[in-house]
């Protein structure tokens, strides 16, 4: 776990590449421009992210254990409750800037290279998903129902923080309260696609 020192540097580091990506396209900013923006050496820069791009990218709360393991061998709870749970759990010990989520989602889209950097971040912390999905299920982690499992998941949490971020004020702990409607959503629409209505 990083120090409050690191921490706060790391914040200071983000927010002067945030700063500069809004002034210049993000692939033109430079590790050097972050650098002297931040008031930091080029190698700090370096000992906190392994590259320009990962400055960008917000610290990623993993699935905290008990809820995972809970999600994964729990067979007792209904599966809604098991999903709110384990996303509740996640949004409650996240503390994520929402100005700078959305400035870096803006952002984003005007850089390849930065998409690629959160696509591998977003996926290396999916495999904890689908891990506990697979035990779940009984099934190999390639399985569709693994897979189909881990995609409800997914679009229940970016339902979420979809409905979150386009208001003002949002926080974690808003996304957090939002998962009884999201899942009371979702149980809604699978009895409807159950009873086959259109």
């Amino acid at each position: 776990m990083a120090s409050p020192t690191a921490i706060r540097t790391q914040g200071v580091i983000r927010r002067a590449a945030i700063e500069l990506a809004i002034e210049k396209p993000v692939d033109d900013v430079t590790v050097d421009d972050i650098a002297e923006r931040a008031g930091v050496s080029r190698r700090t820069v370096f000992n906190h992210f392994p590259s320009k791009y990962d400055v960008y990218l917000p610290p990623l709360v993993p699935y905290p254990q008990e809820a995972l393991d809970a999600f994964a061998t729990d067979v007792e709870t209904p599966l809604a409750t098991l999903i709110r749970d384990l996303l509740e759990a996640r949004w409650r010990s996240a503390d994520v800037d929402f100005d700078e989520l959305c400035i870096l989602m803006r952002i984003g889209g005007e850089s390849s290279d930065l998409r690629m950097a959160l696509k591998e971040a977003v996926d290396n912390q999916r495999a904890e998903l689908v891990t506990a999905s697979a035990r779940r299920a009984g099934k190999p982690e390639d399985s569709l129902e693994v897979l189909a499992l881990v995609g409800i998941v997914q679009a229940m949490e970016r339902s979420a923080f979809q409905a979150v971020v386009a208001r003002p004020g949002g926080n974690s702990a808003v996304v957090a309260d939002t998962f009884d409607r999201v899942v009371d959503v979702w149980s809604k629409l699978s009895a409807e696609f159950i009873a086959g209505k259109p």
